[in-house]
C-alpha cells in the first residue's frame, strides 16, 4: 500500500513521540520524529512535510513555541 503523505512530529519526550509515530505509520503515513526544535526546523526546511505536529505542553521551551510560530507563518 502506498504511503499517504509525510508528517513531521515534534515531541520532546522520545517515548511519546515513538508512540505517535507507530500509530500513524500503521495508518500508512510516512513519519519523521524530532525531539528538538532546531532538528525539526532543519527537517521541515529540507523535507516535504505538508503536516507538522508540534506537541506543546505548559512547560514547552521557548524554542518550541518559536518553531510553532515560524511554521504557522
Amino acid at each position: 500500500m502506498e504511503k499517504r503523505f509525510n508528517i513531521l512530529i515534534v515531541e520532546k519526550d522520545f517515548n511519546v513521540g515513538e508512540l505517535l509515530k507507530e500509530f500513524l505509520q500503521n495508518e500508512e503515513f510516512h513519519i519523521e520524529l524530532s525531539t528538538h526544535a532546531n532538528q525539526a526546523r532543519e527537517k521541515f526546511i529540507t523535507g516535504n512535510f505538508p503536516v507538522c505536529v508540534i506537541s506543546l505542553d505548559p512547560d514547552a521551551p521557548e524554542e518550541e513555541l518559536n518553531l510553532a510560530k515560524e511554521l504557522k507563518a
